[in-house]
């Protein structure tokens, strides 16, 4: 398996999808007609989109190119399994509340009790990931069965630059957010209902930001009512959505104090003031600031190009539908232009990308029941060379040759080996992963961490590697060196650039 994803198989079938995409467009655009097939769309996105984004998850695992955040993940999920709490000895054993509400690998945790490995995390982020593409085909079909919409709304979801970025991001909650809000979206249009209402309230699970999700959908419910009572009633989901975010932001400040390092979330608004006083007084005092920071700087504005554009623009004809997808992109389209939280990069795309799919699902089923015969060739020309444009953008899977020593292919696993599964360990970042199904681990850092510090506990084992001594502060280095000294303990395992050492027994 790792020699297909270090051979560039998925680089490769990116690259000829991207292929057959623009072929189809240029066929489409000259008058021909394709024939686009029911049963091969069920093969390719029921099964062999899901196997492939698990594939490409298994193998980033096994490559070591899964970062920290992954080790938090399975860490918390063992913790929340065995009674612990939902806490990481990573972040120094406080809850995952001070960083985020947020539980998703909580209510995950009971898999650690049947296989104890961080392999069906990675395996289920893969296979709910890959289910995206076949929950857009059905969507785009339809009713009325439209098995060419459905086709090009899948084509659309497999390239898009969001999907691909929050497949290839660390284990995150909020990574579900996507799968969960679309498939939402999908059993409440086929009349399931009690299925989508406990798909969004699942949602809920993923992120702190998910009420402005509901407030755009209980808005987007609020422009189509026809009658005075469901107008009350979705402003009152507003309100209501409104106050479950003061309340888990209220969660989130009373776990802050427990936090050696709590991140302050406002920071991300330097436009508005940087900290939770200053934003509150410019929204009383100068709210013009707020339209002026949607788009100033102005990359701001071209980050919304792109991100329509690699739609297909069609959001912008989805009417309503936007609504969503425009509220719960608001939080981050004020925040600082430089930050990946505003530019929508890996994870952090995981609320907007659901809605954003499905207002250009809207768009695209209302631009074709407006639209001629040519028309509609020419808006499936459109969005087959978008997607094309987008599986060559995305096609881009491991890391850079050299980023990581090439001998770990082989000595990884043996050092990993060398690792008893009880025991307290401190470890490489790129390893900690593999090894966080435990109850304690600290991941080395690069520079001096509260959070290594906070929580700290004598380790029975470390794996660190020369990639790491060779990158990391000295005072760092010296530190954990120290404590290997300290605690009397030996190498049990050294190969080419890693080296394992335990207590004695």
């Amino acid at each position: 398996m790792l020699n297909l994803y270090r051979a560039g198989i998925l680089e490769w079938t990116w690259f000829a999808a991207g292929v057959a995409c623009l072929a189809a467009a240029a066929w489409t655009a000259s008058g021909r007609t394709l024939k686009w097939k029911d049963g091969v769309a069920w093969a390719a996105w029921g099964a062999g989109a899901p196997l492939l984004f698990a594939f490409f998850k298994v193998a980033q695992l096994r490559a070591r190119e899964s970062m920290m955040d992954s080790a938090v993940m399975i860490n918390l999920a063992w913790n929340a399994a065995h009674g612990r709490g939902l806490t990481s000895s990573i972040l120094g054993g406080v809850s995952y509340w001070s960083v985020h509400f947020a539980f998703a690998y909580a209510l995950l945790s009971p898999i650690l009790r049947i296989w104890p490995s961080p392999t069906p995390f990675f395996l289920l982020h893969g296979l709910v990931l890959g289910s995206v593409p076949l929950c857009a085909y059905l969507l785009a079909r339809g009713r009325d069965r439209r098995a060419d919409l459905g086709w090009l709304a899948a084509l659309l979801t497999v390239g898009q630059p969001l999907v691909c970025g929050i497949l290839g991001t660390v284990l995150d909650n909020s990574s579900f957010a996507l799968p969960l809000f679309l498939w939402a979206a999908y059993c409440w249009e086929s009349e399931r209902r009690r299925t989508a209402a406990l798909l969004a309230l699942l949602t809920l699970s993923t992120r702190e930001t998910i009420p402005f999700l509901f407030v755009g959908l209980a808005l987007y419910a609020w422009a189509n009512a026809r009658e005075r009572r469901t107008r009350l009633l979705a402003a009152g989901a507003v309100a209501g959505a409104a106050a479950l975010w003061f309340l888990e932001m209220a969660v989130i400040g009373r776990a802050k104090a427990a936090s050696a390092f709590p991140f302050d979330y406002w920071a991300l608004y330097p436009s508005l003031g940087g900290s939770r006083e200053a934003v509150v007084a410019n929204l009383t005092r100068r709210p013009w600031l707020v339209p002026a920071s949607l788009v100033w700087p102005p990359a701001k504005v071209w980050h919304v190009a792109r991100t329509v554009l690699s739609l297909a623009l069609l959001p912008l004809a989805s009417g309503a539908a936007a609504i969503p997808m425009i509220v719960v992109w608001l939080p981050q389209q004020l925040g600082d232009a430089a930050s990946n939280f505003h530019r929508l990069v890996g994870h952090q795309a995981s609320y907007v990308a659901g809605p954003a799919l499905w207002a250009s699902i809207r768009g695209m089923r209302r631009l074709d029941a407006g639209a001629d015969a040519r028309g509609r060739r020419f808006l499936a020309a459109w969005v087959l060379a978008v997607a094309a444009c987008g599986f060559f953008l995305t096609a881009q899977f491991r890391l850079p040759p050299g980023a990581l020593p090439s001998s770990w292919a082989l000595s990884g696993p043996r050092a990993l080996a060398a690792v008893p599964p009880g025991d307290a360990v401190w470890s490489d970042y790129f390893f900690a992963t593999e090894l966080a199904a435990r109850p304690f681990i600290k991941v080395l850092p690069l520079v001096p961490d509260p959070n290594f510090d906070h929580g700290s506990f004598e380790p029975d084992t470390v794996l660190l590697s020369r990639h790491w001594l060779a990158r990391a502060d000295p005072a760092v280095t010296a530190k954990v060196l120290g404590v290997v000294k300290s605690r009397g303990m030996s190498p049990v395992f050294s190969e080419d650039d890693l080296i394992v050492f335990s207590r004695p027994r």
